[in-house]
C-alpha cells in the first residue's frame, strides 16, 4: 500500500472491482448503484476472486486457454457465470478453474513496473479413492510474459502436481514491467476427470513476505512405505540423521510397537531398508520403564552417538500419566536404543491421572540448552535442560532434570509442573506439537511448525525471538475450504544440506505427512495415510522489518495473522467473526455483518471492526489509501459512521463517530499516535440507523514514522524527488564521483546523460561507461541489515549481452564484494547476501551497477532493502 507515500505510483480501479466485492453476497442491500462513482486509484493488491468479472482485462485479470502453442481468450457464459474455452470442461469461474485438453489459464497484467509478491493456495478439493487409477489430478505452474519472452517463474521444477484432495501454497517474488503478464496454468496432467481446482492468486506490489515457498514435492508414497516395512500409516515425524554422503531416517508406528530405520537422500529417503523391527528387539529397557515409546526426533552428539527424544503412550496413569516424554540413547549408530527415563509429563488433569496427548517432541539447540516442545491441554509448551547435563546423564544410562517455562520463568519441573503456552490460543486453529522446530542463524529467531486441525487444516510456521514466546503463526499451507477433510501431521524441519540438530540457516525443508482422508475410516489407512511431502522454505529477513501494515494487503483468512483480527462490536464487547469459504469473507452474527480485504459492511446494530495489534513501540501514522472512506448509496441508504480507538479510548474523531454520507467519500487526514507493543488499534464501521447499502470502502494503513521507522525499500520508496525517503539517484564516474540524474515523469524513470543510463523502481541500467547508482543516506546511527527484495541479482539477455558488474559501497569503500566488482552474467542469478553493518548518521550506501564491456541488455533487477536492527 503506497498511495499516500508516493502519489506517482497508482493503479486504476474499475467500477467492476467495487461491484465484484459488493455482489458476492447477492443481496440488493449490498449492491452499489451506478450513481456511485468509482475511485480512480487503488492499493497495489490484486486478488483474483475479488477482481473476477465478465469482461476480459477488467481489474487487470483475463481468462485464457493454452493449447501448447498459443494463448487465446475464453468466452463468457452468462448462464453459468463463468468463462469457457474451446474444450467442454476448460472453464474458469470465481471459485476456481478446470482444465481440459487445453490448459485453463488465469492471466494478470501488471499496471506498472515494480517488485511483486505472488501468493496463493492451489486446492484440489475433491476426494477420489486412490484405487481409481484414471484420476491423476492437476499440474500447475506460473509463467511470466515480458515483451516477446515467456518464461516460467514458479516452481523451480517443471510443475506442481496436485493429486485429488491435495493442496499446496506458493509464495514467490518477481519483477514486472508495465504490461507484463503473469499466467497461472492449470494442466490436466493425463486425464481431465475430476480436475476442478480452487485457486485464488493474489499479487501485491512492494509486499515483503516472511518467507517464500517452492513446490510441494512427494518424497514417499505407499510403495516407498512398503519398501521400508511400514504397512499401515505414517505415525510420527521423520527423524533425519546425516550419515556420510547419505541420511538415516527413523520412524516409529503401530502404537509404539514398531520402528523402522532406512537410508536414502533428502529427495528420496526410502531407498534402502536398514531394518523394520519391533521395539522389543531394538529398544533396551534396563530400568523396566512402562509405556510404548516412539522416536520423535534425534540429535547426534559430538561423539557420534544418538540421543532420541521420545513420545510415550500407555504409560502408568498414577506416575507419569497416560502420555509422557522421555529420552533414549544409542552408541551403535541407531541399531539399538537404550531407554533412559521419562523427562516430561503434563500437569495431571483428572483424578485417575489421565492427561492430554503430549505430542512432540521437536527440539532446538541454543545457548547450551535443549529446548523441547510438546503439548499440554491442547497447546504447545516448552521445557529445557542444559545440553552438557543431558549428555552426561545419557552416558550414565539415566536422565537429568528438565524445567518447564511458566509465568515468565523456567521454574517448573518437567514432570507434572505447570507450563505456559508458547503460542497464543486460537478459537479456530489448533497448533499441534507433533511437529518440527529449529533455530535460524540467518534470522536469529526460533521456528516452530506443526499441523492444524482447525479451519482449513494445514501447516503453521511460528517465529519467536526467544524459545518461549512465538508470534501468531503464519501458514505454509491452509485450505480455502474450512471443511477440508484431510490432515497434515508430523512435521520435520531439515536444512537444505541435510543438517539437523535443531539449527538451520535461511533455507530449509519442512517434511510433512498428508492424510488424504480425515477422519479416517480405519480400513483404508495404508492408501490414505502413507504419503510424505516436503516443501522448501526460504526465509526473508525484510519480511520481519516491515515499516507499514496495510489492512487490505495484509488481510488474511486467519485470525491474528499479520497482527490483524476481524471482529464485530455490540457496544460492549468485541467478538471474532468467522471466515466463510463460499464468498471468501469474514461473517459476524447478522446476515450482512461482513469484512473482506477491501470492504466493510455493518449489520444488526453491531460495528464491523478490524483490530491491529502493535508489534513494537513507536510513533505510528494512520493513513487511508484512496485518501478517504467511501460509503455505498442507494434507496433508503443513510450512510455509515466510523471511528478509530486505541485500547478502547478514542483516537479519531475525538468523541463518538464521524459520519460518512451515502454515496460519498469522507476525506481522511493522517493521524499520528504513540503506541506501545501490544496496543490494540480498532477501526470501526457502524451502520448508523439502517444497514441498507452500507458497503464501505476503507483501506487503512499504519506506518511507523520518524525515529520509529526501521526499514526502507528501493522499490516501495521510489519516486521523483532526489533525497526523498533517504534515496538519491546518481550517475557515477569513478574518477569524478556522482552527479544527480534527472527525473523523467513520462517514463517514471531517472535518466543520466547517456541514452540508456537510468534507474527504475526495480532495476538499474548503466551506459556510456558511467555507473547507475542508487544511494541511501543513513538518518541515524545504528546497525542495519541489507537485503534484496528479489533475492538474486539478474540481467536481461540478448544478442551481444556480456553481463554487468555490481558492488555495494559505504562512503566510497567496498562492502560487497570486499574488493572490485561482482560480475552478473547474462544468464546468471547471483545471490545477494544478507549484510549487517554499523552506520553513522549521514553515512551513504551506494548500490553501483556498471556495464561490463557493452551496455547491451544490461537492465539489472536489484531492489535494495535496508532495515535497522534492535
Amino acid at each position: 500500500m503506497i498511495m499516500l507515500r508516493n502519489p506517482l505510483r497508482h493503479g486504476v480501479l474499475a467500477l467492476a472491482l467495487v461491484l465484484a466485492a459488493a455482489n458476492l453476497v447477492g443481496t440488493p442491500a449490498l449492491r452499489p448503484t451506478p450513481a456511485e462513482a468509482a475511485p480512480t486509484v487503488v492499493p497495489d493488491d490484486y486478488q483474483f476472486a475479488l477482481g473476477f468479472s465478465n469482461t476480459q482485462g477488467a481489474n487487470q485479470w483475463s481468462y485464457l486457454q493454452w493449447d501448447g502453442v498459443a494463448y487465446t481468450p475464453m468466452v463468457w457464459e452468462p448462464t453459468r457465470d463463468r468463462w469457457r474455452g474451446n474444450c467442454e470442461f476448460c472453464v474458469i469461474s470465481r471459485s476456481g478453474l478446470h482444465p481440459d485438453t487445453n490448459d485453463a489459464v488465469i492471466a494478470w497484467t501488471a499496471p506498472r513496473g515494480g517488485a511483486v509478491t505472488v501468493r496463493g493456495t492451489m486446492d484440489h478439493q475433491t476426494y477420489i479413492d486412490p484405487d481409481i487409477t484414471n484420476v491423476d489430478g492437476v499440474r500447475t505452474f506460473v509463467r511470466k510474459r515480458s515483451g516477446g519472452t515467456t518464461s516460467k517463474v514458479w516452481p523451480s521444477a517443471d510443475f506442481q502436481h496436485l493429486r485429488p484432495a491435495f493442496m499446496a501454497q506458493h509464495v514467490f517474488t518477481t519483477a514486472v514491467n508495465a504490461g507484463d503478464t503473469l499466467l497461472f496454468h492449470a494442466n490436466r496432467a493425463g486425464t481431465g476427470l475430476h480436475d476442478g481446482l480452487s485457486w485464488n492468486p493474489r499479487i501485491s506490489y512492494d509486499y515483503e513476505p516472511k518467507f517464500t515457498l517452492d513446490q510441494a514435492e512427494l518424497v514417499m508414497n505407499p510403495a516407498d512405505f512398503d519398501r521400508i516395512g511400514e504397512r499401515t500409516a505414517l505415525d510420527a515425524s521423520l527423524s533425519v540423521v546425516p550419515n556420510g554422503s547419505q541420511f538415516d531416517f527413523y520412524h516409529s508406528s503401530d502404537f509404539g510397537r514398531q520402528v523402522q530405520k532406512f537410508r536414502g537422500d533428502l529427495a528420496r529417503p526410502a531407498q534402502v531398508r536398514v531394518y523394520a523391527d519391533t521395539t522389543a528387539n531394538r529398544f533396551r529397557n534396563p530400568h523396566g520403564l512402562d509405556g510404548q515409546w516412539w522416536i520423535a526426533s534425534v540429535y547426534r552428539t559430538e561423539e557420534g552417538h544418538l540421543l532420541a527424544f521420545c513420545h510415550i503412550e500407555n504409560a502408568d496413569p498414577q506416575t507419569s500419566g497416560w502420555w509422557a516424554g522421555g529420552l533414549a540413547y544409542s552408541t551403535d549408530n541407531g541399531e539399538h536404543f537404550t531407554l533412559l527415563g521419562k523427562t516430561l509429563a503434563a500437569r495431571k488433569k483428572a483424578p485417575d491421572g489421565s492427561t492430554d496427548n503430549i505430542g512432540g517432541m521437536p527440539f532446538v539447540l541454543k545457548d547450551g540448552f535443549f529446548h523441547v516442545y510438546f503439548t499440554e491441554f491442547g497447546m504447545p509448551v516448552v521445557a529445557r535442560a542444559p545440553v552438557a547435563e543431558v549428555i552426561d546423564a545419557a552416558k550414565r544410562g539415566t536422565v537429568s532434570p528438565w524445567t518447564k517455562y511458566h509465568g515468565g520463568a523456567w521454574n517448573e519441573p518437567g514432570m507434572h509442573g505447570q507450563a505456559t503456552e508458547v503460542v497464543a490460543a486460537s478459537p479456530t486453529n489448533s497448533y499441534d506439537s507433533h511437529a518440527g522446530a529449529a533455530y535460524s542463524t540467518y534470522l536469529g529467531k526460533y521456528l516452530l511448525t506443526g499441523g492444524s486441525g482447525g479451519q482449513g487444516q494445514g501447516i503453521f510456521l511460528a517465529f519467536g525471538d526467544d524459545p518461549a514466546r512465538f508470534d501468531t503463526p503464519s501458514w505454509l499451507l491452509s485450505s480455502n475450504a474450512n471443511s477440508k477433510a484431510t490432515l497434515q501431521p508430523y512435521e520435520t524441519i531439515v536444512g537444505v544440506d541435510g543438517s539437523t540438530n535443531g539449527v538451520v540457516g535461511q533455507q530449509f525443508y519442512v517434511y510433512y505427512g498428508y492424510f488424504f482422508r480425515w477422519p479416517h475410516d480405519g480400513v483404508d489407512l495404508p492408501k490414505h495415510m502413507r504419503w510424505l511431502y516436503r516443501q522448501k522454505v526460504t526465509l526473508n529477513a525484510a519480511g520481519f522489518d516491515r515499516n507499514t501494515v496495510s489492512l487490505s494487503t495484509d488481510a488474511s483468512k486467519k485470525q491474528g495473522e499479520n497482527g490483524v483480527r476481524y471482529q464485530e462490536y455490540d457496544g460492549t464487547a468485541y467478538t471474532d467473526m468467522t471466515w466463510s469459504d463460499s464468498d471468501q469473507r469474514w461473517h459476524g452474527t447478522s446476515a450482512f455483518s461482513l469484512l473482506d480485504s477491501i470492504g466493510w459492511h455493518p449489520d444488526g446494530n453491531r460495528d464491523s471492526v478490524r483490530v491491529w495489534t502493535a508489534p513494537r513501540a513507536g510513533t505510528v501514522r494512520v493513513g487511508a489509501d484512496l485518501d478517504g472512506i467511501r460509503a455505498g448509496g442507494g434507496s433508503g441508504a443513510d450512510g455509515v459512521r466510523v471511528k478509530i480507538v486505541k485500547n478502547g479510548l478514542p483516537v479519531w474523531p475525538a468523541t463518538g463517530y464521524a459520519a460518512v454520507e451515502p454515496a460519498s467519500t469522507l476525506p481522511f487526514e493522517p493521524v499520528d499516535m504513540t503506541v506501545a507493543a501490544g496496543d490494540r488499534i480498532a477501526f470501526h464501521v457502524n451502520q448508523n440507523v439502517t444497514s441498507a447499502y452500507d458497503t464501505t470502502l476503507w483501506l487503512p494503513t499504519l506506518t511507523y514514522t520518524g525515529g520509529s521507522r526501521v526499514s526502507w525499500s528501493g522499490n516501495g520508496d521510489f519516486g521523483g524527488v532526489q533525497g526523498a525517503a533517504q534515496w538519491s539517484y546518481e550517475e557515477y564516474d569513478e574518477g569524478a564521483g556522482g552527479t544527480p540524474m534527472t527525473w523523467d515523469a513520462a517514463q517514471q524513470l531517472w535518466h543520466g546523460t547517456a541514452p540508456y543510463l537510468q534507474i527504475g523502481p526495480v532495476s538499474q541500467h548503466a551506459d556510456g561507461n558511467r555507473e547507475s547508482v542508487r544511494a541511501w543516506v543513513a538518518p541515524r546511527a545504528g546497525r542495519v541489515r541489507i537485503t534484496s527484495a528479489l533475492g538474486d541479482l539478474y540481467t536481461d539477455n540478448g544478442s551481444g549481452a556480456d553481463g554487468v558488474l555490481v558492488r555495494l559501497t559505504r562512503n566510497g569503500t567496498n562492502v560487497w564484494p570486499s574488493t572490485g566488482r561482482q560480475k552478473v552474467g547474462p544468464v546468471d542469478r547471483v545471490p545477494f547476501p544478507m549484510i549487517e553493518l554499523s552506520v553513522a548518521a549521514g553515512d551513504t550506501l551506494r548500490f553501483h551497477q556498471h556495464q561490463n564491456g557493452t551496455s547491451a541488455y544490461d537492465t539489472t533487477n536489484w531492489v535494495p532493502k535496508i532495515a535497522y536492527q534492535p
